[in-house]
């Protein structure tokens, strides 16, 4: 368990460090595929946002 804690850890202070511009793309391809789930479902897709 401490392992896997210390690991999620890890890759948060990672993604900390990520320019804007990276976490805005990594948001843009979480919206997508929410998306694609929400329309797998028959439910309407949210706006993604363009960049």
């Amino acid at each position: 368990m401490k392992r896997l804690l210390k690991a999620k850890e890890r890759r948060r202070r990672e993604l900390a460090q990520l320019p804007i511009e990276e976490k805005v793309k990594i948001l843009v391809a979480i919206q997508h595929a929410s998306n694609q789930i929400r329309i797998s479902c028959g439910r309407k897709p949210l706006p993604e946002w363009k960049i």
